[in-house]
């Protein structure tokens, strides 16, 4: 399912500095309480509640002092919430419709997602994948927000660049290259996805460099690749936002 990435966190109080994902991202809450940072609010996570975060929307999911906690993260790929949402809406684009964010209560869909994700954790097969996807129609089909509304086509072609192998990000480069005022560009994009552009444009490289970790290339050549001036530094801006270390991330995916 290669759509798909299940991340397990189990009794953790690790701290995540503020961060985003190109991916819809849908939390589980198992075990304990979290404090949930979503577009300059907080709120509070608590067993069997669901946490929805959009694509691109910069957030941050802690734990309360001297506590732990534990979740389930899925994070589904952007081409495929998009084909589903064609086929429910028939609608087409490169943005998601609008869903409901940041937190859901509904046991149904609650016990249903764990039920789905402990079983595919022991092995796919066809008959799961169905019943993921399913699961999938329900929820875009009941939590889809007004269908009429795509928001800010320019600043999402603004988040596309900064998304590629790009080195200038500066808010001035930006502003002359997307003609927009720097102040309003920077006001638009922060409404869109909760964080400055520059601070976009490192998460996208972060997502880059875990892809390469993903795929087994080296600690040395990662760094390299993301412009650190040595494996130290890479180490440390890696575990700020992650809340683990290149390796520890490395070793989740390449056995």
């Amino acid at each position: 399912m290669p759509f798909l990435e299940i991340r397990l966190t189990k009794e953790s109080g690790r701290i995540y500095e503020e961060h985003s994902h190109p991916m819809l991202s849908i939390g589980v809450m198992l075990e304990g309480e979290t404090q949930f940072f979503l577009q300059g609010e907080e709120f509070r996570l608590q067993t069997g509640m669901l946490a929805v975060i959009p694509p691109r929307m910069a957030h941050a999911c802690n734990p309360l002092p001297l506590q732990t906690r534990s979740y389930f993260i899925l994070h589904l790929s952007l081409d495929f919430c998009l084909e589903i949402q064609g086929r429910l809406f028939n609608e087409g684009g490169k943005n998601l419709l609008p869903l409901r964010a940041p937190r859901i209560f509904d046991p149904v869909m609650y016990e249903g997602l764990i039920s789905l994700i402990q079983s595919l954790l022991k092995g796919y097969d066809s008959l799961k994948g169905e019943a993921f996807w399913g699961w999938c129609e329900r929820f875009f089909a009941r939590y889809t927000l007004e269908v009429s509304s795509r928001g800010d086509a320019l600043i999402s072609e603004v988040a596309e660049y900064l998304e590629g192998d790009v080195e200038e990000a500066s808010l001035a480069f930006l502003s002359k290259r997307f003609q927009i005022n720097p102040y309003t560009l920077e006001r638009r994009f922060k409404k869109a996805y909760g964080t400055t552009p520059k601070r976009y444009h490192t998460d996208a490289r972060l997502h880059r460099l875990k892809k390469l970790l993903r795929q087994g290339i080296s600690l040395a050549l990662c760094a390299q690749y993301g412009g650190f001036s040595d494996q130290s530094h890479f180490q440390r801006f890696f575990k700020r936002r992650v809340a683990l270390t290149p390796r520890e991330y490395q070793l989740n995916f390449v056995q």
